[in-house]
């Protein structure tokens, strides 16, 4: 007898545990709005920079009138999301209110901000009561590929992305994202972030693919760039060093391009010998000429043509220039250093030119005429040092933005190197 009892408490006992287990596991269950509830949804402020930018969502409630009305019940809980930035997945409504905190994480765009609760339950901040993350309409992507046509060996180009405001003020620590529609990127669509100077860049390499267009993304603001391949089989001319002889004159010239072949031949055009062509690599030459001492004098520069043994050609138009005998050459522009701008007005920027043929007096110009020259250093016949100032906005060049830079030497002398000069 005293079995059975024993027994039947036992029974008890693990009844009792199981109902309480049951309590406890009910307990765990979210509380949420029930059929027929209705939520409204507010946002303030609404707009936020994209970096440590908040906004906080107001979330209200309330009951069905069969229910007996008035606000939800403490502890319901409200499932928040958005389509930009960050926010709480979860928060409880007190009092009939709960509030979510949207937090810009780096990303531009319109955010639209959803609450739920319960099955059917929702209200949504849409339309014009989204949330303007980082200024949207003001962000700006400006896209560039260098170079834009590629070739080998090994097909690829830089490409760069700057983001900046409407004020021309570069925007740092802006997540991106580089896709593109052909070829290969770097960053296999990881998500790159903004310098101090707005930029960030990726390298994209073409294959088999004859262009590819690359695309940037922040959120819902996007800027593009096409790269082409360009035509392998014939040869590409872009450089002639120096550009002018002297009649008579027997000079070696270095051709840069792309695509030369061994044995590839080189023509300056009637009245300039080619005693011979020195093979350096596929996109070197070095040629020695000889301008027949009766050669007329021109304003117009020659044309230089490389062919390849298997027939195929590329020429450079107005590439060299024959000279009064005695007269100084007109100055050559090799490069800046640095080529892009660090700082804007009222802060200069120091300019270091290299180059060729420079002469004590020289001055230096940029097109378009948004950069100012305010001092020029002649160092040597090969630099020239200037100080610039870069107009700020507004009116200022964008970032990203390309100028001309042309020496001008007192005898008259002129060379121009386009777009040699970036603006941040």
């Amino acid at each position: 007898m005293r079995d059975k009892r024993l027994a039947s408490w036992g029974g008890l006992l693990v009844a009792g545990a199981a109902m309480l287990a049951f309590l406890t596991a009910c307990d765990e269950v979210p509380l949420t709005a029930t059929t027929g509830s209705v939520l409204f949804i507010s946002a303030n402020p609404t707009a936020i920079p994209a970096i440590n930018g908040v906004s906080t969502i107001t979330v209200t409630g309330f009951k069905r009138p069969e229910d007996g009305g008035g606000p939800l019940s403490d502890g319901t809980q409200i499932f928040l999301t958005s389509n930009v930035g960050v926010i709480e997945q979860r928060v409880e409504m007190t009092n009939g209110v709960a509030y979510g905190y949207l937090r810009g994480d780096g990303r531009a765009g319109l955010a639209t901000v959803e609450a739920r609760s319960g099955a059917g339950i929702a209200a949504t901040l849409e339309g014009e009561e989204r949330v303007l993350i980082g200024n949207a309409q003001g962000i700006n992507i400006l896209v560039t590929a260098n170079p834009a046509t590629v070739g080998p060996p090994d097909f690829t180009s830089n490409i760069v992305a700057t983001v900046f405001d409407n004020s021309n003020n570069p925007l740092s620590d802006v997540p991106l994202i580089f896709s593109t529609n052909a070829g290969a990127l770097a960053s296999q669509g990881s998500i790159l972030r903004t310098n101090q100077l707005g930029q960030a860049s990726d390298r994209l390499t073409l294959e088999n693919e004859q262009s590819a267009t690359v695309t940037v993304t922040s959120g819902t603001i996007s800027g593009s760039t096409t790269v082409a391949r360009g035509n392998v089989n014939n040869p590409i001319v872009s450089s002639v060093f120096p550009s002018s002889g002297a009649p008579g004159q027997t000079l070696n010239v270095t051709i840069t391009g792309l695509n030369f072949l061994p044995g590839a031949s080189v023509s300056f055009e009637q009245g300039i010998a080619i005693n011979s062509v020195n093979f350096i690599s596929s996109t070197q030459l070095v040629v020695n000429i000889t301008i027949d001492e009766n050669a007329r004098i021109e304003t117009q520069g020659r044309t230089v043509t490389v062919t390849n043994p298997d027939g195929s050609s590329g020429s450079l138009t107005d590439a060299f220039l024959i000279i009064t005998p005695g007269a100084a050459p007109p100055p050559q522009i090799t490069s800046l250093n640095p080529n892009q701008t660090s700082a804007r007005a009222p802060t200069p920027d120091t300019i270091t030119i290299n180059g060729q043929f420079f002469q004590n007096g020289a001055v230096v110009g940029f097109s378009p005429n948004q950069i100012s020259v305010t001092s020029t250093t002649f160092l040597s016949s090969t630099q020239i040092r200037i100080t610039i100032l870069v107009q700020p906005a507004p009116g200022g060049p964008a970032a990203g933005s390309q100028f001309d830079v042309t020496v001008i030497n007192p005898d008259g002398g002129t060379d121009t190197s386009i777009d040699a000069f970036t603006t941040n």
